[in-house]
C-alpha cells in the first residue's frame, strides 16, 4: 500500500513541477521577466523556425 501513495505522489509532484514550468515560461513573455526563463527552460534549448526567403519556394530553418 505504502508504494502506491509513494508512486501517486511523486506522479502529483512531477505534475506540479510541469505546471511550474509552464506558468514561468508564460509569464516571462506576458512580464518580460528573463529569470523565469532561466527557472522554466534549460539553458542548452535552441528555438528553431522555418521560413521561405524572398524569391525562393522552399522553406529554410534556422535557430531563432
Amino acid at each position: 500500500m505504502f508504494f502506491v501513495f509513494s508512486r501517486l505522489s511523486v506522479a502529483q509532484k512531477q505534475q506540479e513541477e510541469i505546471a511550474n514550468a509552464v506558468k514561468d515560461y508564460v509569464n516571462a513573455f506576458y512580464y518580460g521577466d528573463t529569470s523565469k526563463i532561466h527557472q522554466s527552460v534549460a539553458v542548452t534549448v535552441v528555438k528553431y523556425g522555418y521560413y521561405m526567403p524572398k524569391g525562393k519556394t522552399i522553406y529554410e530553418g534556422e535557430t531563432m
